[in-house]
């Protein structure tokens, strides 16, 4: 199954991720506990390639998207 960034959003949100601002295509969401961040850079129904979604996996610690 091919990600798409609203897909990406979507989970960011359930894991409690909160979206703190947004300049153009670039989403910047912060962790709950405040020190981590992601950016999440694209059109809402654009692919998510497989290295960004790996980037955005291991800056998040979310372990897998499913």
């Amino acid at each position: 199954m091919a990600w798409t960034f609203r897909d990406v959003e979507r989970r960011l949100h359930r894991e409690g991720w909160i979206l703190r601002r947004q300049t153009g295509s670039h989403r910047v969401w912060k962790s709950p506990d405040g020190l981590r961040t992601v950016v999440v850079a694209g059109r809402p129904s654009g692919t998510v390639s497989r290295g960004m979604l790996a980037e955005i996996r291991r800056t998040s610690g979310i372990k897998e998207f499913r």
